[in-house]
């Protein structure tokens, strides 16, 4: 019972921060070069064979391991639900809760900061390529593990102040609240005390939240099944477009 009460609670805080979900990784001021390093050097007595150097360290337009690159990407299950992108419209079709802004995901590639079949997908990529990679779970997020599947009464307790806080209104017996796992029914209160009873939404319903995404597993009239990491397991097809490309030369200059 106890675990049924602290998932319970869990739950309500995801309805309270649903929507609120960031971009995946946020580490792109870290490896851009700042525009200092090509405004700076204003020496006109250097030799101008820098240049050519410059040039040349930059051994190529592909990406090499730690180059900075940016990506749009499109990221799917094998049945083609899509579960994550960098583009709007993308999101929109695959009725994904909306992120503050849209904007291609930037890393250092071979640097480990992406899931491995990721990674080594963008290494020979050239700027503007669109490539489609099918990753398996042990090149993406690891095989399932049996401690992400947690079962939860849907009938259960709340404390009314909680309540309130999170969802930012006063709450009544009779009322009916939206959560990404379903409808919450406010069946009762009593002092501080709140009855409550969740009608989840359809199996195989993905949840995105700050917390990673989920997914209902199962659900019958007094129970419900929830994958807390529905990556586990799962092969993955991620469409990849390169849209920029700072070559390690560069960034070191």
């Amino acid at each position: 019972m106890k675990n049924t009460t602290l998932l319970i609670f869990s739950l309500l805080l995801i309805s309270f921060f649903a929507g609120c979900t960031s971009p995946p990784t946020d580490n792109n001021i870290t490896f851009e070069p700042t525009d200092d390093t090509i405004i700076a050097p204003d020496d006109s007595n250097e030799p101008t064979d820098n240049n050519i150097t410059d040039n040349t360290n930059a051994k190529s337009d592909e990406v090499e391991s730690g180059d900075s690159v940016s990506v749009d990407y499109v990221g799917s299950f094998e049945d083609g639900t899509v579960f994550d992108t960098s583009i709007e419209s993308k999101a929109t079709e695959a009725n994904l809760p909306p992120r503050p802004e849209y904007t291609p995901m930037t890393f250092t590639a071979g640097s480990g900061q992406m899931i491995k079949g990721f990674d080594q997908a963008v290494i020979g990529m050239k700027l503007n390529e669109t490539k489609t990679v099918t990753i398996p779970p042990e090149d993406a997020y690891g095989e399932m593990d049996p401690l992400a599947l947690q079962t939860t009464l849907l009938t259960d307790y709340a404390d009314l102040d909680d309540l309130e806080t999170g969802y930012g209104k006063e709450i009544a017996e009779g009322d009916v609240l939206e959560s990404p796992f379903g409808l919450i029914d406010i069946i009762a209160i009593n002092d501080s005390n709140v009855t409550l009873k969740l009608t989840p939404f359809q199996k195989g319903t993905l949840v995105p939240s700050p917390y990673g995404l989920m997914r209902i597993e199962d659900a019958n009239s007094t129970h419900m099944t929830i994958n807390l990491n529905a990556l586990l397991g799962e092969t993955l097809v991620f469409e990849i477009t390169v849209k920029d490309i700072e070559k390690t030369a560069d960034l070191e200059d």
